[in-house]
């Protein structure tokens, strides 16, 4: 593999979607997710209708249906650390496989992602030399919305080989940049558990 270089001063550095879409789905009672049924789509479809045109190839990380996933003509990675112990370990095996650039993180089951994202991250990360562009909704971070440098793999390896695996405490912890999303807060809804996905009117 070769050796990873810091790109996010580079207006031009090539931007990777990584879709999280590992998760046990606990809270949606097992199921993955990503293939469940929205609008007569599966919610990945939803997320990668709005987020492919942003960037120059998409990643999916998945643990289970890999042959679901990569009827889509994408790359997908699983896990490289085993018991699904969450995003940052998805994260680390897409950045396994990314040679340079950023990369703009999404989850799978996020339907109304914004069309604007990376593009609202990517500036303000370069104009600060920042290797994370974090959003704020108004309320809160979005961790698992940024956009990283891929450069930061080998300090990630370390963090989650020592079990340090919460994404907004690793993520603040380096040279980062948060940017204001609050008048679009409604695009980082996620849809966690029955009741958030039979209520959610697709395209509101």
């Amino acid at each position: 593999m070769s050796v990873v270089t810091t790109l996010a001063s580079n207006p031009s550095a090539r931007v990777t979607a990584v879709i999280l879409a590992g998760g046990r789905g606990s809270r949606m009672h097992g199921q993955d997710k990503g293939l469940l049924a929205l609008d007569g789509r599966p919610l990945v479809e939803h997320v990668l209708e709005r987020v492919r045109p942003q960037v120059d190839e998409v990643v999916i990380s998945a643990n289970r249906n890999l042959d679901r996933y990569a009827s889509y003509n994408l790359r997908v990675v699983p896990d490289v650390v085993h018991g699904h112990p969450g995003p940052l370990a998805g994260l680390l095996s897409a950045m396994r496989q990314i040679d340079d650039g950023l990369i703009q993180l999404v989850p799978c089951d996020s339907p109304a992602v914004s069309r604007q994202l990376v593009a609202r991250l990517k500036t303000p990360l370069l104009e600060n030399a920042a290797r994370i562009a974090l959003p704020d909704d108004g309320v809160r971070l979005q961790p698992l919305f940024s956009l990283l440098d891929v450069s930061l793999r080998e300090n990630l390896e370390h963090a989650v080989r020592r079990g340090e695996l919460k994404a907004v405490r690793w993520m603040t912890d380096q040279k980062h940049i948060q940017v204001d999303f609050s008048d679009t807060a409604g695009s980082f809804i996620n849809l966690n558990t029955p009741d958030e996905f039979h209520g959610y009117h697709y395209g509101t």
